[in-house]
């Protein structure tokens, strides 16, 4: 389980996450960055950060458990490859590689 804390450089503060869990080489995304720091691009900068490096080490396969409402997410989801697929877990949609 890896957690990347988001810190832009123009700010002392943390703003948010980047979170992978990995198991049995498969890679589950999860992020969340602050409302006042929200539709700036930080999420999709930490995500692709966080998924070029686990590339580096060799992990390819990744899933996201994203709200159907959720539009935002899923475009940040999309940034790094993934796609909406036909499953559901706990009210939320599975994207994947």
């Amino acid at each position: 389980w890896l957690t990347w804390i988001v810190q832009p450089i123009e700010c002392s503060s943390s703003i948010g996450y980047v979170q992978a869990t990995v198991k049995d080489g498969i890679v589950d995304l999860a992020w969340l960055i602050g409302v006042d720091w929200q539709g700036q691009g930080h999420a999709t900068e930490a995500l692709r950060s966080l998924v070029d490096w686990l590339h580096e080490n060799h992990l390819d396969t990744f899933t996201a458990h994203i709200h159907p409402d959720h539009e935002v997410s899923q475009q940040v989801a999309r940034s790094v490859g993934l796609h909406r697929t036909a499953f559901m877990h706990d009210g939320e949609e599975i994207w994947s590689t």
